[in-house]
């Protein structure tokens, strides 16, 4: 009997190494991972990417900055399905604020956790007027953040991306602390005025929530109206790294026909 026996060992063999069932053919699988809310980062058509991702329990709980160039282009929206394997985005769900003058654009779009550190991300961006859509794949790991007020305290200077071609260079932005929030001293660029602005700690990640008033002024490309001034609350996350320590942040308009737009600041030093 020993090509029985043989056979014998050898189906003992591969279901010890759980490559196949004796005779039938089988296969084994591994269980997809979740993808986890967090913060993400990596390089995308040679620029760094960006995103904030929090639990679907939040409105607007997918943020990212691209940097095609130091001037960042803008994604918002809502993926449904964080904390399972596959969340997903229904076309118009995502917002896209290009940083070239160009349209708001909607769109639809994937994830998944190749790893547990890790997620990717595709987004289908449709055409919007004559400025045609495209298909961004981001592969990105996951980064380490602060939300601590302490870290937030004291001058930031860097460059606001607002929709424009031109960034604003050599911004300051003073933030203190105030009970268990920070704010920042009001500013401006071009003719919008900031004020009010207030960062939370998020009780989920480590990031900031943000709100903040902009005042429309004649110039201000956010005005959906004509008068001359025209006010209106933008909110949005903040991310704080280090290694060197960097303020990202951004804020957005969540109604109204130009939902979407909005504004984002990436420090260059602090103090």
């Amino acid at each position: 009997m020993p090509c029985l026996q043989t056979l014998i060992t050898s189906c003992l063999l591969a279901l010890t190494l759980g490559l196949a069932g004796c005779g039938g053919g089988g296969s084994s699988s591994s269980t997809p991972l979740n993808v986890s809310p967090g913060v993400y980062s990596g390089t995308v058509d040679g620029g760094q990417w960006l995103t904030v991702l929090l639990p679907d329990t939040v409105a607007t709980n997918w943020y990212s900055l691209h940097y095609p160039t130091n001037n960042a282009d803008l994604y918002s929206g809502k993926f449904s399905g964080v904390g399972s394997s596959a969340p997903s985005a229904a076309t118009g769900e995502l917002v896209y604020f290009p940083s070239n003058a160009k349209p708001l654009h909607s769109g639809s779009g994937s994830m998944s956790a190749p790893t547990s550190t890790s997620i990717s991300t595709n987004v289908n961006i449709l055409q919007s007027g004559a400025d045609p859509g495209k298909n961004v794949s981001a592969s990105l790991n996951a980064l380490t953040t602060t939300s601590q007020l302490a870290d937030l305290q004291g001058t930031w200077t860097g460059e606001i991306s607002h929709g424009n071609i031109a960034v604003i260079p050599n911004k300051d932005i003073v933030f203190s602390i105030n009970g268990n929030s920070g704010s920042a001293a009001d500013f401006n660029f071009t003719s919008c005025a900031i004020s009010n602005v207030t960062f939370t700690p998020s009780s989920q990640i480590n990031v900031f929530n943000v709100s903040l008033q902009l005042a429309a002024l004649g110039g201000c490309q956010f005005s959906e109206a004509n008068p001359d001034v025209f006010t209106f609350t933008m909110t949005g996350i903040a991310v704080i790294t280090s290694s060197p320590k960097t303020l990202y942040f951004l804020a957005i308009k969540t109604s109204g026909p130009k939902k979407g737009q909005g504004f984002s600041f990436k420090s260059t030093s602090f103090q």
